[in-house]
């Protein structure tokens, strides 16, 4: 058998003659230790403990699944690492580092599993589990999408957030290009530092899923991105943050997020121009530029977007054609549709396609560079939908 058994601390097999005393009882510790051989695809090891007493015979089915995988614990990654297997899974405990001026490449439908980055023992402490001074580049497809996820893969686990830490692009980091990619249950999504663009967009998001964050899915400090067919939801506090300023274009997104599993009083959607101040009291100022089409902004609460002046920079917002829960008039122009319920499918879990009756149908406009096809591939005619799916009856 795979199984190992421990009856009341004695590792064994099998015990005869056994007696529990009245109101006592016994504990029998069960373990696995699955070999998959180098076998790409998943194994159920099934077995049973066996129980006769008093001439009754009972039985305990035990089960347990395994397969192989590639391990990274705690590493900086070579340059020009690049992860393509499809079959087995990468899994990441501790953290994986792109260094500086290298490039981590990850392709079509590759799975990548973390587990919650516990430990205090850098200084300061780092939590995120992929950090990326360099390039991240992730080519997933519509049929092959890369997927990052905790590791536990029970059903229970399914849709919880919290469970990994996320992504962080460092202030080195450069000309980062993600590419149909599913991430979810991690506390926050993607994080972008400031500086290093290098180009118009420090991170270019595309067709992109990030779904069950318990803190933030998308946060940028004084960073550059863009992101398309890009739907962020189902977050703890926040869909996104653009803190001290920055440069954010959003075309044909989806911001959403609701109270099913948690409670929430602030707008998820949120931007700032703050001022940065250095370790010698240096202030410097930013500007906030962002632009959103086409897109989508909803929550349960009456209020779910703001834009605050904290700073001297400069506020430069450019909002059309796009849904958003607000009680703000002035956002009642550019063909925006204010505080109307965009009536996804199911957003419970996690379906934020229209149905046949959303105000949100045919309320886009032709863009300029133009995006032909919604997140799935669909064909977007000459009235788009806003938000990241295109209703196709």
């Amino acid at each position: 058998s795979y199984y190992r058994i421990n009856i009341d601390g004695v590792p064994t097999l099998s015990v005869d003659n056994y007696e529990i005393r009245p109101q006592d009882s016994i504990y029998i510790f069960v373990e696995v230790t699955i070999d998959p051989l180098n076998s790409n695809n998943p194994l159920i090891v099934e077995d049973s403990i066996i129980f006769n007493t008093n001439g009754n015979e009972q039985k305990v089915y035990l089960a347990a699944w395994g397969q192989d995988a590639h391990y990274f614990e705690d590493v900086v990654l070579d340059c020009n690492t690049e992860w393509l297997d499809k079959e087995k899974p990468y899994v990441i405990y501790q953290r994986v580092l792109v260094a500086e001026n290298c490039k981590f490449t990850i392709g079509p439908g590759v799975k990548i599993y973390c587990t919650n980055n516990t430990s205090y023992r850098y200084d300061p402490p780092i939590f995120n589990n992929i950090l990326v001074a360099g390039s991240l580049e992730i080519n997933g497809t519509e049929s092959e999408p890369v997927i990052i996820q905790g590791s536990r893969l029970g059903a229970a686990f399914e849709n919880l957030p919290g469970q990994w830490n996320g992504i962080r692009l460092l202030s080195t980091s450069r000309n980062n290009i993600i590419n149909h990619l599913i991430i979810k249950n991690a506390d926050i999504g993607i994080q972008v530092d400031s500086l290093a663009n290098m180009g118009p967009y420090k991170l270019r998001l595309n067709n992109t899923q990030i779904l069950n964050m318990s803190l933030a899915g998308l946060v940028g400090y004084t960073a550059s991105i863009s992101a398309v067919n890009t739907i962020i939801a189902n977050c703890g506090l926040f869909t996104f943050i653009g803190e001290l300023g920055g440069t954010y274009d959003f075309r044909h997104c989806t911001f959403a997020t609701y109270n099913f599993t948690f409670s929430r009083l602030d707008p998820h959607f949120y931007a700032t121009n703050r001022d940065y101040v250095d370790g010698n009291g240096q202030r410097f100022n930013n500007i906030l530029n962002l632009d959103i089409r086409n897109s989508i902004i909803d929550g349960h609460n009456k209020e779910e977007i703001k834009i605050e002046n904290l700073g001297s920079g400069a506020i430069n917002p450019l909002i059309s054609n796009t849904l958003i829960k607000t009680n703000q008039n002035s956002l009642a122009i550019n063909d925006n549709i204010l505080s109307q319920n965009p009536r996804f499918k199911n957003p419970r879990n996690n379906n934020y396609e229209l149905d046949t009756l959303s105000p949100a149908k045919d309320k886009g406009v032709i863009l300029n560079p133009p995006v032909p096809t919604d997140i799935k591939g669909n064909l977007r005619d000459l009235n788009p939908d806003m938000g990241a799916w295109e209703r196709v009856d």
